[in-house]
Formats: structure tokens, C-alpha cells, sequence
């Protein structure tokens, strides 16, 4: 195709990169950066017969649910990094891609991230997904690749490089060497079970039922993977379960960290486990160049703290850890043509 052509298809396209996390979902536009970051939530009536049609996605479906309560039913259409609700990702999807859209661009080419070891059918039901979405194109990446590229590493060279992503709903680790992903394992545990067992916590101890959203603002204010300095304090209102009344009760950083211990000790297990099953080559090249930490969770106070005393190695938290991974792919839009087998 001449040159002009290709300035001209360039500028009627519009080339998408889409995170799609069982937390949040982000897209990337080439040339624009992030445009959308938005919780992977929709809501729906209720009707009498079940959920009925879908009245908001992302934050505005977490307002309906706080001012509607029971009239509202919540959808989390993608659970553990995989889609498990195609339709509600559809609409969801749907919503958030008009607000990256041009009048007069072509359908979008996207390339959206997926798990290292996502399954044949979790793959093809993402492309189904952005397909039915108006995508001309869609490929995929692996998720390590790219965390690394959002992390800045040089994936051409021979030595090894190790990430670690902790998300919403998954942990995932992977070793790679000269562009490849050459080890990887995962765990179905991130941040959304930290705030389960928040709630959990609270429930037992101080019988007060709390929300996933209340449990999650606790988690970001007082949270701590290790003893702080000094241990913070949060005012907590719920509703006493006992009497159905409203109340408030103070919890502290040091109970917050006993609830979270499991989840911690999870995590720390799992990586611990892929690192025994290094080889001396892999493990010296880690130890040298440290283990890279993203995903939302890495967020979490002291975390990367926690995993340096607990494993012996570096980790290295990148400058935002919730938005690497989908700059990373925004970087590879410009070399779309490598990825030409993974096209739908």
C-alpha cells in the first residue's frame, strides 16, 4: 500500500487497547492515552421475574446501587481475569468504547490483554467479546508481556525478567527471556478477596455488616501488609445485623492486617512456589534485576515491602501500578503486525 494510504487508513482508524480486569477495566487510544478507567460493574433492575435491562456500568452502577439498594442487582462480568458474563461485558463494553470513538473513524483495531495461562476458550470468548463490540480487528497479548512493556523492560535481551501482577481478582507471576514468555503460574486471589475478608471480619468481630465498597475504602486508608510507624484508626459505618440499626465502630490498622493475613500469606505462598521452581540461571538473573510488582493491589501500603522480607528478592513496584498493564499495550499498538498470529 503507498505511503498516503497509510496515513490516510491511520487517521480514519482508531487503535484500542483495552484492559479488561475483574476490578476495573481500562482502554487505551493511541494518541490519546488512557480515556476510560472505570470499575467492571453494570447494574440492572430489578423485576420481578429476575435482573432486568441494564441501567449503568462502572461508577455510575456503583452510585445506583448505593441510592437504590435492593432495587438495583449488581453484575461482575468478568471474574478471576476470565469473561463470565458475556452479555453484561458486551453492554458494559459497549458503553465505555463510545466514549473513545470519532465521528467519521473506522471500526477500532484493539489488542487486549490476556492471561498467560488463559485457556483456548477464555481467549476466544475476549475476542468474541470485542468483536461483537464493532472491533474491525482484534489481537492478543499476554499479559506479562505487557506489564513488562508498561514497565519499560527490554524484552530483547537473552537474560531473564520476572513480573508479578496482584489484580483485582488474580495473582500472576511470569518469568520471560528475549520477548517470550517462558514460565508462568497464577492464583485466584487479588484484592476483591482482601475486601471480602474485610467485611467478613467486620461482620464477626464488631457485628456490623458493610459493603464491598466500604470494605474496599478501608483496605486503601488503613491497609497495611506490615506494621506501619504509626497504626491508623477508620470510623466504619454499617448496619448492626442484630438490630437492623445503623452504627459506627472504630477499627484499626493492626485489625485490618490480622484480616487480610490469609489472602497475604496466599499470595506469598504462591510466589514462593514459582521461585523454588527456577532454574540457577533464571533465579540468578531475578535476583540481579529484581521482580517487577503491578496490578492494583500492588497499591496495598507496604506490600512490596511484605514480599522482600518474606521471598529475598527485589521487587520493584512500577510508578502506577494499576495502569501498566494497559499502557503497556497501548505501546504495542505501534507494532501490531507481531501479533498478527493471535488475530481474530
Amino acid at each position: 500500500m503507498p505511503d498516503f494510504l497509510h496515513v490516510l487508513t491511520d487517521y480514519f482508524s482508531c487503535d484500542l487497547a483495552i484492559d479488561l480486569g475483574s476490578t476495573n477495566t481500562l482502554i487505551y487510544r493511541k494518541g490519546c492515552g488512557i480515556m476510560v478507567n472505570e470499575p467492571t460493574m453494570v447494574a440492572l433492575e430489578r423485576a420481578s421475574r429476575g435482573p432486568g435491562s441494564v441501567i449503568g456500568a462502572g461508577t455510575r452502577a456503583k452510585e445506583l446501587s448505593a441510592h437504590y439498594g435492593n432495587e438495583v442487582v449488581i453484575l461482575k462480568p468478568v471474574q478471576y481475569g476470565a469473561v463470565a458474563d458475556l452479555p453484561a461485558a458486551r453492554e458494559m463494553l459497549h458503553r465505555y468504547l463510545a466514549a473513545t470513538r470519532s465521528l467519521f473513524r473506522r471500526e477500532p483495531r484493539v489488542i487486549a490483554n490476556a492471561p498467560a495461562r488463559a485457556s483456548r476458550l477464555e481467549k476466544d470468548l475476549i475476542r468474541q467479546l470485542i468483536l461483537s463490540t464493532g472491533a474491525r480487528e482484534v489481537y492478543l497479548i499476554e499479559e506479562p508481556r505487557a506489564l513488562a512493556l508498561g514497565a519499560g523492560l527490554d524484552l530483547s535481551e537473552e537474560r531473564y525478567h520476572m513480573v508479578v501482577d496482584i489484580g483485582g481478582g488474580i495473582t500472576e507471576m511470569a518469568v520471560m527471556a528475549e520477548g517470550k514468555v517462558v514460565r508462568a503460574a497464577a492464583l485466584r486471589t487479588g484484592g476483591e478477596q482482601m475486601d471480602q475478608a474485610i467485611a467478613e471480619y467486620v461482620k464477626k468481630q464488631h457485628r456490623l455488616l458493610i459493603d464491598h465498597h466500604a470494605a474496599e475504602q478501608i483496605k486503601m486508608q488503613i491497609g497495611d501488609a506490615c506494621p506501619g510507624t504509626a497504626e491508623k484508626s477508620l470510623a466504619v459505618t454499617g448496619l448492626y445485623a442484630a438490630a437492623d440499626m445503623p452504627g459506627s465502630v472504630l477499627v484499626t490498622a493492626q485489625e485490618i492486617r490480622g484480616a487480610l493475613s490469609g489472602t497475604l500469606a496466599a499470595i506469598v505462598n504462591a510466589i514462593k512456589a514459582f521461585l523454588r521452581a527456577l532454574s540457577p540461571r533464571q533465579s540468578v538473573d531475578i535476583l540481579d534485576g529484581g521482580i517487577v510488582l503491578a496490578g492494583g493491589t500492588a497499591l496495598l501500603n507496604n506490600m512490596d515491602r511484605l514480599l522482600e522480607r518474606e521471598l529475598l528478592y527485589p521487587f520493584l513496584k512500577v510508578k502506577d501500578p494499576l495502569t501498566c498493564l494497559v499502557r503497556g499495550s497501548g505501546d504495542a499498538l505501534e507494532y501490531l503486525e507481531h501479533f498478527r498470529d493471535c488475530r481474530k
